[in-house]
């Protein structure tokens, strides 16, 4: 994407096109980006859309009693992913009185700086923190398999199409994620909430307002 550069230009993407026999994209909002951005050609047949998916794992079970959220978000810690608006969203949750622990899986540049964050926010709240760090992706299958989580978060300013939405997915887990990229294809009403890119902290409280008010039945559904 030219915005995710500082000149707002990608160099060479049209002359590569032009050199390429085949282009496929993860989503539907990449692949329209890229036709109107830099596809040199007209021959529609050599651009495809493959969405990688995952396989089914299980379906969704309540695993606690529903006074503490369960929350999950993996993804790596840099500033594009948004870390510190998850945390900013919860601290908001904690002076509702909301209970909530919440589990992270990824490193990167700026753990440092989130964990500062998190523990000058969150600390003697009523949400509860754990970073696991960087896990290789049979340990992440493993750990969602094992452990109940009520929901996932993902507050990316950037995304493509996350795998480990589709993977979140897979076990049953309802996502929670911002209106970016390919995202809106897959998390839908039915799936779990989109939230609005520049206001998702306030729609992220909402969401855990709403969800905390659901009975067992309509969580399963």
């Amino acid at each position: 994407y030219e915005l995710r550069n500082a000149q707002h230009y990608q160099p060479f993407k049209i002359k590569m096109d032009k050199n390429i026999s085949k282009v496929f994209f993860i989503s539907r909002q990449g692949m329209d980006y890229y036709l109107k951005t830099f596809a040199a050609e007209q021959n529609i047949n050599k651009y495809e859309l493959f969405y990688l998916g995952t396989e089914n794992q299980t379906e969704f079970k309540i695993h606690n009693s529903g006074k503490t959220i369960e929350l999950i978000s993996i993804s790596y810690i840099v500033p594009v992913k948004r870390i510190h608006l998850i945390i900013k969203a919860l601290a908001e949750c904690a002076t509702h009185n909301i209970k909530i622990n919440w589990t992270h899986i990824g490193d990167g540049s700026e753990k440092q700086n989130i964990l500062a964050l998190a523990e000058s926010l969150l600390n003697d709240s009523t949400v509860s923190y754990n970073f696991l760090g960087h896990l290789e992706n049979k340990s992440i299958h493993e750990h969602l398999r094992n452990h109940g989580y009520d929901l996932f978060v993902n507050m990316s300013e950037s995304e493509g199409l996350p795998v480990s939405m589709m993977e979140a997915m897979s076990y049953g887990i309802p996502v929670i994620g911002t209106n970016v990229g390919g995202v809106g294809e897959i998390v839908d009403s039915n799936t779990g909430y989109l939230l609005d890119k520049d206001d998702c902290c306030n729609q992220f409280l909402d969401v855990i307002l709403k969800w905390r008010k659901m009975t067992e039945p309509q969580k399963q559904t």
